[in-house]
């Protein structure tokens, strides 16, 4: 069998960071080397390979069949090495959590503290995503994530909350009705509050709307938001309702910033689920068991958290 000669991990990684890019320039700053170490590397892995890995037309670069192949191929060896660095680097006691920003900002980092005082050695990276931009588990150890009514839970998802909606607004939006706290009757002046969209093709507001008997095209629209947590700053400021769940609201409605819309009902709108990687060490297994506690004690009568069996 023909002895294969090892290659430069430099030169893979100049390699990945060029097929990343499609530009030397932009892998050189990502890496903190010149252009000239860029291609330097290239060439050796070229050299070393014997075969062409770009084809440079025009001042552009585009990846030859051998150049794909190596790009899907070594690709995530090299960011399983990076992560496996990084946890000798920050030690055993390292984990990396991927939560919805609007999760992260309005509950799950006020709580972190509390597993920090439980578990002083734990360092922990949090990582935020929008829940729409593909992100998995990827490089994380464990992912907090979003999933809408009627969508199929992933492999290896397990739901840890329901979450349940309701109308919220700043109080001042529906006592100028002149009714007081009087409740919204059928659903007949709802329009006088504008809705505010955080959601694509407002897909919440048509299951809310669907599951509280109310007509849809009532609503009437204001502004659009690209995230639940802009859209709540927004109703605090009195630009309109939004949907939103108690354990999301619950500062803004206990100052008096934002109230429950009167007679509008509360609809299940999705459920949080937990996502774990590979790892099952002790780490792992006290930060889940300390979530689930967490969630259990801080939900509130109008959150019921779904009871996972975790090892």
């Amino acid at each position: 069998m023909q002895k294969i000669s090892p290659v430069s991990l430099r030169a893979v990684r100049a390699f990945i960071a060029v097929a990343r890019h499609s530009s030397i320039k932009l892998a050189a700053t990502e890496l903190g080397l010149t252009a000239s170490a860029i291609s330097h590397q290239i060439k050796v892995l070229e050299g070393q390979l014997q075969t062409a890995l770009f084809t440079r037309s025009n001042n552009a670069l585009s990846l030859t069949e051998a150049g794909r192949l190596l790009k899907e191929e070594a690709g995530a060896g090299v960011a399983a090495i990076d992560k496996a660095v990084e946890r000798v680097m920050r030690g055993a006691n390292a984990l990396t959590i991927r939560v919805g920003v609007t999760f992260a900002i309005r509950w799950f980092i006020p709580v972190l503290a509390r597993f920090k005082a439980r578990y002083p050695e734990a360092s922990i990276r949090v990582e935020t995503t929008t829940g729409d931009d593909g992100k998995g588990l990827e490089d994380a150890d464990l992912c907090i994530l979003y999933r809408p009514h009627g969508v199929d839970l992933g492999k290896g998802e397990e739901p840890i909350l329901r979450d349940v909606c309701r109308p919220v607004a700043a109080p001042s939006l529906f006592n100028a009705r002149g009714a007081g706290s009087a409740p919204f009757q059928g659903g007949e002046d709802i329009s006088s509050i504008p809705a505010l969209s955080c959601a694509a093709g407002d897909w919440d507001w048509k299951l809310w709307s669907q599951e509280a008997g109310i007509d849809f095209n009532l609503l009437r629209f204001g502004e659009n938001f690209d995230i639940d947590d802009t859209a709540l700053r927004a109703a605090v400021a009195g630009m309109g309702m939004v949907l939103a769940p108690p354990l999301m609201t619950r500062i803004e409605v206990e100052q008096g910033g934002l109230a429950p819309v009167p007679g509008l009902k509360v609809v299940e709108m999705g459920r949080y689920v937990m996502l774990s990687g590979p790892r099952n060490d002790r780490i792992i297994r006290q930060f889940r068991k300390w979530l689930i506690e967490e969630i259990t004690a801080d939900a509130g009568e109008d959150m019921v958290p779904i009871q996972a069996e975790l090892p």
